[in-house]
């Protein structure tokens, strides 16, 4: 898992719910990778290299600029008035592409954060008032009757794709500071997979050593005779338990996957990218 010190924009959900409404509430992490920062640094600014060729900033907004057309600036917001359409097919891990290709590269402003809505990028298409938004259910482009939100996002696409260069410049200006952290949870996540496992396994050998034990229980009436007899085998009990570890180890080992096989999240720090640059707007 790649992560970054300095406040950023909702990045890990599962373990960081609480920050992703916020980006300037961002609990900055120190170096905890069994892997050698200085090392990972420099491969990845090589393979950064190789990937980007020549970049022109300038150049590569001009040409964002031209691939998002006819999208531009909100100049004057408005309230949308009539009937209210949403558009949802956005996939939500493209949320930081859309912030970066529009705030910090193009200079648009955004609302936000609000509860439970990260961010919201106001635009005109065409001449009608669209809104980006970007919340706990995903993300979504809305509008008012008669728009067509599925051009917006058309356009949007082309835009995410002709500032790819950007977003690898941004990638390779982080991979050369202190802000790149590597974080590897796997270590902690087998650890648990084999606590989990070992248990299990230690209460079964317990149920296969004390099965056959039993208790007997006697009721008798007033008169003292038998009434009622119960027999049972705590043993059992043992069994049940294993199962339900060996049912959470399994899933303690698909996690364990999960982290070593998964994509990685990239996060890059920025401070002061907002459109006047007055305040302090983490990615």
């Amino acid at each position: 898992m790649i992560s970054t010190t300095g406040p950023y924009l909702g990045c890990h959900l599962e373990s960081d719910h609480h920050q992703f409404w916020n980006p300037n509430r961002f609990i900055q992490r120190r170096k905890r990778s069994s892997c050698h920062f200085p090392v990972i640094a420099r491969k990845t600014k090589i393979i950064l290299n190789r990937l980007m060729g020549s970049f022109s900033l300038d150049e590569t907004r001009q040409n964002a600029l031209r691939a998002i057309s006819p999208i531009e600036k909100l100049q004057v917001p408005s309230r949308s008035s009539g009937k209210l359409v949403v558009f949802r097919g956005i996939p939500s891990h493209d949320y930081y592409l859309v912030f970066f290709l529009f705030v910090d590269l193009l200079g648009f402003k955004y609302l936000g954060p609000f509860e439970k809505v990260a961010y919201i990028i106001q635009l005109d298409f065409e001449g009608q008032q669209y809104s980006i938004v970007y919340a706990k259910f995903g993300m979504r482009i809305e509008c008012s009757e008669g728009g067509n939100p599925e051009a917006v996002y058309a356009a949007v696409k082309r835009g995410i794709k002709a500032a790819r260069p950007y977003y690898l410049w941004r990638a390779k200006e982080a991979s050369t500071t202190s802000n790149l952290n590597l974080e590897s949870k796997c270590p902690q996540l087998w650890e648990k997979y084999v606590f989990l496992k070992e248990q299990s396994k230690m209460l079964l050998e317990k149920f296969e050593s004390e099965k056959e034990n039993r208790v007997v229980e006697k009721g008798y009436d007033e008169e003292g005779s038998l009434n009622w007899t119960i027999i049972s085998f705590p043993a059992y009990d043992f069994r049940k338990q294993s199962v339900w570890l060996h049912e959470t180890a399994v899933d303690a080992f698909f996690c364990w996957c999960k982290s070593l096989f998964g994509k990685s999240r990239m996060s890059v720090s920025a401070h002061e990218i907002g459109p006047h640059g007055d305040e302090n707007h983490g990615l």
